[in-house]
């Protein structure tokens, strides 16, 4: 599960550093972004907007910027550019104040804007309820800069909200092997990206020491295979942010690898790199199909799996052929 920041421009911000940050500048539109809620509510630190159904983005979890208006829907400079059939450009508006008090407000959406199961036009939203827009839902929470949710008893609501909305009663009938894969093919990508990158900066290092027409020295290679690993993982790590194009980073990292490996005449690695990104543009460029989205994740596994056996080889022979 991520804490995602972002801008009400859409653009994603970076939050490795997150509990020690009131507030984090946009490098896009210049704008400060406030975080931190004020002490009407005690111990609290931030809003945070949970998917609990969805397309995609299940689990992930977006902190909500304080006093500021923040849109939802399709278009991509909205803060949340969701894709789903079911969202307008600009589906549904919120603004959180810094006492914690988060209101939410439909923008003429055709299919509605839902708080629990109460479709609104402007009200709000109280922490433990659901927010329901097009086949997403959100559960909004309190949370500390350690990451525990916290509820505060004046605001805690007595609703059940386990229970499904009507709005999206559709997708949790849904539950078989393909629907999981695909209500979590960015998690699912993104695994597959932090599971290859090092183990291809690995294999890569090896093999690199190992060339039989001009190897490396083994701190040439060493550095080359961290700054391959370092690379993939960071671009693994950003698969599943919101931005609409961001996403793609990865399938343009894949390939850059995959040529930079063709070139040190890597066969196994360019494969491997080519395998994984073929894996990655199935699931990400548009929703896929059922079968399609199985097909993507088995690719991918065994994308990863046969580069865990040729690395542990690898590195058996480098080892005694150096030791």
């Amino acid at each position: 599960m991520a804490l995602v920041v972002c801008c009400p421009c859409g653009y994603p911000l970076d939050c490795d550093n997150l509990d020690i940050v009131v507030t984090l500048p946009c490098p896009r539109c210049g704008l400060e972004i406030p975080l931190e809620l004020e002490t009407a509510l005690p111990g609290v630190a931030r809003g945070v907007l949970t998917v609990m159904e969805g397309p995609h983005w299940v689990g992930e979890q977006f902190i909500v910027p304080v006093d500021m208006d923040l849109t939802i829907g399709t278009a991509s400079g909205n803060w949340l550019s969701l894709e789903s059939a079911d969202l307008a450009e600009s589906h549904c508006r919120l603004h959180m104040d810094t006492t914690g008090r988060l209101m939410v407000e439909d923008l003429q959406s055709p299919t509605g804007t839902w708080i629990t199961e109460q479709r609104i036009l402007r009200g709000r939203l109280q922490p433990k309820q659901s927010l329901c827009v097009g086949e997403f839902r959100f559960r909004f929470d309190f949370q500390s800069a350690e990451g525990s949710t916290i509820a505060p008893a004046a605001v805690l609501s007595t609703e059940d909200v386990s229970k499904p909305l009507p709005a999206i009663e559709r997708v949790g009938r849904l539950e078989t092997p393909g629907w999981w894969v695909i209500h979590h093919r960015f998690h699912v990508c993104r695994a597959l990206m932090l599971s290859a990158a090092w183990l291809l900066g690995l294999y890569n290092a090896c093999r690199l020491m190992q060339r039989p027409d001009q190897p490396w020295p083994c701190l040439e290679a060493c550095v080359a295979g961290v700054a391959i690993g370092a690379v993939l993982a960071m671009a693994g790590r950003r698969v599943t942010l919101i931005h609409r194009y961001f996403k793609f980073a990865s399938l343009g990292v894949l390939v850059l690898l995959a040529t930079v490996d063709a070139y040190w005449s890597l066969p196994t690695a360019t494969v491997s790199c080519f395998i994984m990104a073929a894996c990655l543009a199935l699931l990400i460029i548009r929703t896929p199909s059922q079968p399609m989205a199985l097909g993507a994740a088995l690719l991918g596994l065994i994308a990863v799996t046969t580069t865990v056996v040729v690395t542990i080889q690898e590195l058996q022979q480098t080892i005694v052929a150096r030791w």
